[in-house]
């Protein structure tokens, strides 16, 4: 029979001694953790954060350092970055990249690389537009995404022009 087999049916077998273990097991832990053990169950995780917010980022910190380098770390960090901002994944920022054949939406200046198009959206919706660069950008969130305000400025332009 096969260890993994075995142990599965040991497991069935024996069942209550299991939970006698995994139970002593989490007694154990608590008693190293301290009030950390509370951070392991979802009712407490929150409650844990707020008191101890220090420990948490010093935690996350230990955890990021040792596991930067793997690639699963490296774009769920940035999905979850792009997730909470703008609603769509990384990769459907590449599929826009590509889309826009590496320009910006509204300039057309090429893109250095992916890493300077910056994802332009509607900041009430969140629904995504496409991808500016960062000047253009500049220009949107300070005509506070009115096109109103924009057409007010090309009106100003076209008016004190000197070449028309």
């Amino acid at each position: 029979m096969a260890s993994a087999e075995y142990q599965r049916e040991w497991r069935l077998r024996n069942l209550e001694k299991v939970r006698e273990g995994n139970r002593k097991w989490r007694q154990k832990r608590r008693a190293e953790l301290g009030t950390e053990w509370l951070a392991r169950s979802a009712a407490g995780r929150k409650r844990w954060r707020a008191a101890n917010s220090e420990r948490n980022r010093e935690l996350g910190r230990a955890w990021y350092q040792r596991n930067k380098h793997k690639p699963h770390v490296v774009s769920s960090r940035r999905d979850t970055k792009y997730l909470n901002r703008y609603g769509i994944r990384y990769s459907e920022k590449e599929r826009m990249f590509a889309a826009q054949s590496g320009k910006c939406a509204i300039c057309e200046k090429l893109f250095a690389c992916l890493r300077t198009a910056y994802v332009d959206h509607d900041h009430k919706t969140r629904a995504v537009r496409g991808l500016v660069c960062q000047f253009c950008n500049s220009m949107l969130g300070n005509a506070k995404d009115n096109p109103s305000i924009l057409r007010a400025a090309i009106a100003y332009l076209q008016r004190t022009s000197c070449l028309s």
